[in-house]
Formats: C-alpha cells, structure tokens, sequence
C-alpha cells in the first residue's frame, strides 16, 4: 500500500517543532566547551579584540598552518571573504572562472564580485563533484581559475584537475568549505592546489560562529591575498605594507572567532571521526533498501562526511523526496535537500544580475569577449541528480539512540 504524507494536515507547527528539537541536538555537535571558554575569557581580559592588537589571530593561524602543512595562512571574517580576496588576486574584467554547478552560492558570487564570468561544469552523479570531462570542455582562453568543491566532505577528482589546470596555466583554488580534514590519496584537502579556502560558520567541520581562512604554499598569492585584506600584517621588503598601492577590504577576523578556533583546531580529528563513526552506522542500519542509493565512497579518500547524502528514487519508494526530508525533520533531526538547484539556475544567474543599476556587469561588460546563458540544459546531470539527493547530518551531537531513529523512520516509511 503506498504511503502519502499530507504535510499541509500535518502542518506547520509540527516541522518547526521537530526543527528546534534538531537544533538543540546541533548545539553539542561542536563540544563548544571550557577550553573554547578560557581561550575567549583571555581576549576579553586583555581587551585586545582586534586583530593589529592582539595574537589570537595569528596563533589560529599558525595552527591551520600546520595542519593543512601550508607556509602561509591568512585568516578573514568568513568563507564568502576568503573566497572574494582569491578571486580579487586571481581574476577580473572579462575573465572566467570554471566552478561545480553545485555549491553554495558564495562559491559563486565571489566571482562576479571581481567581475569576472562563472562557468559552470557538471558534475559526477556519484560524488556530485565537479566532472573533469565536462571541466575539460570548458576551457577557454579566457579562463584563469578552477574552484574545485569537495562537495559534502567528499574530495574532488584533484588529480584530474590538476592535470587539465597544468596543461592550460590555471590556478586550482580548492574550496573546502565542507571538507577540512578530508584526504585524496592520503593528502589533506587544501593541499592539493594552489591555493585554498575553509569555512568555519554553522554546520562545518571547525565552528568558531563565523569565519574563514586561506592557506597556501605559493608566496606571491599570499602577499597578493594579504596586501588586499586591509594590508593586514603584510611583511615586504623588510617592512609593514601600510600605504594604499592597490584596492583592499577588510575581512578581517576578530580575535574572538580566532580564540575559539584555537580551541577547536585541537578537536577536528575528533569531531570529524565521529561524523565517519556516525555515517558509516546509517550505512549499515540502511543497507539493502533498493529504493535509496547510500553514500559513495571512492578508494582513494578520506570522506569526512559534513552531511550524510542519500539519493530516493522516487519511483520505487513509497513518499517523495521533500516527504521524507519533512518526517525526519519532525522527528527531529537535521535533514535537507541543501543544494537542490544548480546555481545557474537561481534567479540571479538566470537573469544575469550583476553590479550597478540596470548595467549587470560583468555579463554585459565590453571586456568579455565571450557569451554566456545560464539556462535548463547547461548541466544536465547536476539537473536531474539533485532532484533527488537529500542529506541528513551526521553531526556529533548524535548518539547511538538518534542514529537509531533515523534508520527506523527512513525505513519505514521508504517501505
């Protein structure tokens, strides 16, 4: 007999209900605790918030540094920043950049914001990763950057493109927002490239509230990224940069985020073994459902698992898709299908709005010698994959008893 869930009778009150529940749950996710406590109460004591004042920042830092084995990190106020300041020392005015038709859309508006044009590239309907054939396809003169997403702390294809970015002269930027900590053949994410960008806001593998940071081993892209983060402690020649020789921003972190993030370095390896742990449970709990297709896992990677992926064919199951993300969300846990549309299909690409009033540079800039429509078709994988994907946290704050409840609720309901 085929089960229907009439989510309009079973109303709105019951979801936010189940969605406060998930909340509270996503609170101890973190295990924000006395260590992350001490290190804030010593920023406040020395009333040294600012980053040109204090040394959270720059021991935060040296801490990502070393993790990710980089010479260089420069710390900024978000992913979204970190991305902008990449963009902003790599491309510009007529330039394209090749990203995933899957991400969050900062990973795409930090170009526009440089005014340079995204190209979007499908992706492989296993990992939902950027695909290097379809990458390969793309390329054009006017190409000067890869973003490549590990998408949901499952690291791209990097060898593959690396290979087309060497051939070409294109800088890789790894956008590792979901992903810190994840390995591609036995080498951590933000390794693999050129350049490399993290998110510590809600839901990432680190958490400091807000906050972001670039690491790499080419110096001239850390002097480039530093001199336009407000010249933020940027050492050349022997002295402190401090005078304006090219446009800069300010997305400096404060030495709050920075203190929690210290704390937090010390635990990474922990909280995402436990999001590994938690995974790797549902996956037996959801073994030979025939209806939901269970995370992929390619040989050669470390997934970290920021969200447990699940794809529903709907065909054979017994609710939709957005059925079954509402009764998990009632029983209180964090699901959702996330990125369900691919970027180019959000209204602001769709209509190419960019920066003026009714100008939409950079699409119409006199500077771009190309063309771009963003329209049905362009991804055709990325259209129809994401149409079924819906992921379910894997989080830390979840014990034996939630993970349990998640497989029972999707089993029963799936038949």
């Amino acid at each position: 007999m085929k089960i229907k869930l009439d989510i309009k009778k079973l109303g709105d009150k019951e979801f936010l209900k189940g969605l406060l529940i998930a909340a509270d749950k996503y609170l101890d996710a973190f295990w924000i605790g006395e260590e992350e406590e001490k290190q804030v109460l010593e920023v406040i004591r020395s009333k040294r918030l600012g980053t040109k004042i204090g040394n959270k920042t720059k021991i935060f830092e040296n801490k990502v540094a070393k993790y990710q084995d980089a010479k260089f990190a420069i710390a900024t106020s978000s992913e979204s920043t970190a991305l902008s300041l990449c963009m902003a020392a790599l491309a510009g005015p007529g330039d394209e950049v090749l990203i995933p038709a899957i991400s969050s859309l900062a990973t795409a508006n930090c170009i526009v914001y440089n005014n340079a044009i995204p190209i979007f590239v499908d992706i492989n309907p296993k990992t939902l990763n950027m695909d290097p054939n379809d990458l390969s396809k793309k390329i054009t003169d006017r190409t000067k950057a890869i973003i490549a997403v590990h998408i949901y702390g499952c690291p791209a294809e990097i060898d593959q493109i690396k290979n087309i970015a060497e051939e070409n002269n294109i800088i890789v930027v790894e956008d590792c927002a979901l992903a810190m900590g994840a390995e591609y053949s036995g080498k951590k994410v933000g390794t693999l490239g050129d350049i490399a960008c993290f998110s510590f806001g809600a839901g990432k593998q680190l958490f400091t509230g807000e906050g972001g940071m670039i690491t790499t081993n080419n110096e001239e892209l850390a002097e480039s990224i530093s001199e336009r983060n407000h010249h933020y402690g940027t050492q050349r020649n022997g002295r402190l940069i401090g005078t304006a020789e090219i446009l800069g921003y300010n997305y400096k972190p404060t030495e709050l985020t920075s203190a929690v993030g210290i704390a937090q370095m010390e635990k990474i390896d922990l909280l995402n073994q436990k999001r590994i742990d938690n995974s790797e449970y549902l996956s037996n709990g959801l073994a030979n459902l025939d209806n939901i297709e269970l995370p992929f896992v390619p040989d050669n990677v470390k997934h970290v698992f920021n969200e447990y992926m699940i794809k529903i064919d709907e065909t054979k199951a017994n609710l939709t898709r957005d059925e079954l993300w509402k009764a998990l969300v009632k029983k209180g846990f964090m699901a959702d299908p996330l990125f369900d549309t691919p970027m180019y299909l959000e209204p602001s690409f769709r209509n190419k709005i960019g920066h003026g009033h009714g100008t939409h540079c950079p699409f119409n800039c006199p500077l771009y010698q190309g063309t771009v429509n963003y329209e049905d078709g362009l991804c055709p994988i990325a259209e129809n994959v994401l149409k079924k994907v819906l992921t379910i946290s894997p989080h830390p704050g979840l014990n034996k008893k939630d993970l349990d409840k998640i497989i029972s609720t999707i089993r029963n309901l799936i038949n």
